[in-house]
């Protein structure tokens, strides 16, 4: 290979070399800042999770003062929604007959509770 020919590979490769290290650089920075905003993001979803289930305990103690059936409660993050769980006697009931076609309600009433949602 000659002088002239290696310089020419050389100025081709210095003349890309500037581009690649914006596009590597670029690169790079992007990555942190969407690792920053999904970090933001997934901390702002726990604050309103726990703000969330603060709220349903309150409706729970509310309930608490007007019910003396009250069981529980709990918050569903699929759904966004609070359920506060009561106690009732099913009885003279055949739970597997009366909701049959309805498994949830079946299996709360063999335990003798139900369900409200808020």
């Amino acid at each position: 290979m000659n002088k002239v020919s290696a310089g020419k590979i050389i100025g081709k490769i210095n003349r890309l070399s500037l581009p690649a290290v914006i596009i590597i650089a670029s690169l790079i920075l992007g990555g942190f800042y969407y690792a920053g905003e999904s970090g933001r993001q997934k901390q702002d979803k726990r604050e309103y999770v726990s703000k969330r289930k603060m709220e349903c305990y309150n409706i729970e103690q509310k309930e608490r003062e007007n019910w003396n059936n009250v069981a529980g409660s709990g918050y569903s993050e699929d759904k966004d929604a609070c359920f506060v769980r009561y106690k009732k006697d099913y009885k003279g009931i055949n739970c597997d007959e009366e909701y049959k076609d309805t498994p949830t309600l079946q299996s709360q009433c063999k335990l003798s509770i139900f369900t409200k949602e808020f």
